[in-house]
């Protein structure tokens, strides 16, 4: 088994995500009280927009080290974005590390108005690739500041509409 040095700020959200997932932390998601499965939902939510706005969405990421790009491309090709598969769970353990350094500082937002300004690179570029509707999304429970925060993204009149319009989770 090969070993490596977490990149850093990895370890530390790895172990925050450990530490929502055992119940040790009560998640918040843009300055609200969310329940861990409205928290993971929105974490896979993330994730997937990710994966659908690739490679367009590395753009307009806060520079991401080469590493984590090069970790988000291969995982692109072995899981493809348009395929069944893309939204599965990381197909390596360096993709899994590229989903925590893009996704956490996102979720760390404060309030809607600044978790809105970080998934903006997400959706805008899941938008741009023509996957914002991707029917995986829809289905996820997330929280409604969260499907709030995404929703405004969709431009008006475009005939897009977010995955969560018709309503959201509790």
């Amino acid at each position: 088994m090969r070993a490596q040095t977490a990149a850093p700020g990895v370890a530390d959200f790895q172990r925050l995500w450990l530490e929502i997932a055992y119940g040790r932390v009560r998640p918040l998601l843009g300055g609200v009280e969310v329940s861990a499965a409205e928290w993971f939902a929105t974490f896979r939510a993330c994730v997937i927009l990710l994966r659908l706005g690739l490679p367009r969405v590395l753009r307009r990421l806060r520079t991401p080290p080469a590493w984590c790009g090069q970790a988000l491309m291969k995982e692109q090709s072995e899981r493809g974005a348009r395929g069944a598969r893309f939204s599965w769970g990381p197909a390596s353990a360096e993709a899994a590390s590229a989903f925590l350094w893009v996704v956490m500082p996102l979720l760390e937002a404060t309030d809607v108005r600044e978790l809105s300004k970080k998934v903006a690179p997400l959706a805008r570029a899941a938008i741009d690739e023509g996957c914002f509707e991707a029917r995986p999304l829809g289905r996820l429970a997330v929280p409604e500041v969260f499907a709030e925060a995404v929703g405004v993204h969709a431009r008006v009149g475009s005939g897009i509409r977010s995955p969560w319009w018709r309503g959201v989770s509790r």
